[in-house]
């Protein structure tokens, strides 16, 4: 089989016209040079070059095969230059998928600056409920995917461990237990709760804490993101534990505690497998990677390959 390596050293020996000039441009030894002359008309099947007073001339043969081994070798440089514009320039879609609430909270700044340098490439995000966020992975419908481990995933995925930290309490600012600084277990037992779904990972570690503890909680409200468990705790309706990177409310309607027993929350990005992965999703996988480093020194490899 003709190789592209053997072409372009063709082209270096009838640009230098000489087998020397030639391997010192191409950057090897001119044995290997004349190694790679021979393999290709051993392809061919016949003569492509012959020495003429110290120079080196094709062949009739010679001419009639570098006529299209040239636009094969023009067609590479041009796809080259193609290459090269979607780096500089990458355009297409980029389709986030996270649970409720990562998001808006993990990465807009490296949206921000991801979209300031690549305009034209357009962003969709959804959010989903965790069931139907393991049903995207596990089919590889998105470019970008956010969750809480453990996630079953397809074994080709790239993960990226973001970091690991425990879950916090939130209580209305006026609310009696808002003057400690560590909330436990045992003092919410019998006061309001605000609580997320039952199908969602921080459900499920929540009640075990409590039912382990066999503390009793006034489970008053379900919600399905924890926007929405921090509006009714703000409102003053009962007290929850959210994710970690819940942000502080513009009006201080509520305020976070440290929680205790510790429930560790670990965060991850998924990514497509190399090759298959667009520039662009590359490049805004790196700005969330530095965005979410505030999510705990405590972090494994930056980058997990799954095989």
């Amino acid at each position: 089989m003709i190789r592209l390596r053997q072409l372009q050293a063709l082209n270096y020996v009838l640009s230098s016209r000489t087998m020397t000039a030639a391997s010192q441009l191409f950057g090897v030894t001119q044995p290997a040079m004349s190694r790679l002359i021979m393999q290709l008309e051993e392809e061919v099947g016949c003569q492509l070059l012959r020495r003429d007073r110290g120079r080196v001339r094709l062949t009739e043969e010679g001419v009639r095969f570098y006529e299209k081994a040239e636009q094969v070798l023009s067609a590479m440089r041009e796809l080259g230059g193609i290459a090269e514009g979607l780096r500089r320039d990458p355009k297409g879609e980029v389709r986030i998928v996270s649970i409720y609430g990562l998001v808006n909270s993990l990465i807009p700044t490296a949206i921000k600056r991801f979209s300031a340098a690549y305009p034209k490439v357009r962003i969709t995000i959804d959010m989903l409920n965790r069931a139907r966020l393991e049903e995207v992975i596990h089919e590889r419908q998105f470019d970008i995917a956010l969750a809480t481990l453990p996630v079953k995933a397809p074994p080709s995925l790239t993960i990226d461990t973001l970091g690991a930290m425990p879950a916090i309490c939130i209580l209305p600012v006026k609310h009696p237990l808002a003057q400690r600084k560590k909330i436990k277990a045992a003092d919410l037992a019998g006061i309001p709760f605000v609580s997320a779904r039952r199908e969602t990972l921080l459900r499920q570690r929540v009640d075990d804490v409590f039912d382990r503890l066999a503390i009793t909680r006034e489970m008053l409200f379900e919600c399905h993101n924890t926007e929405v468990m921090c509006q009714l705790v703000a409102a003053g309706l009962g007290v929850s534990i959210v994710h970690p990177f819940v942000r502080k409310p513009v009006d201080d309607s509520f305020v976070s505690r440290a929680f205790e027993p510790s429930i560790r929350m670990e965060y991850a990005m998924f990514r497509q497998p190399r090759g298959e992965i667009s520039n662009a999703c590359e490049v805004l996988a790196e700005h969330i990677m530095k965005d979410t480093q505030y999510l705990g020194t405590a972090k494994p490899s930056p980058r997990i390959k799954r095989r």
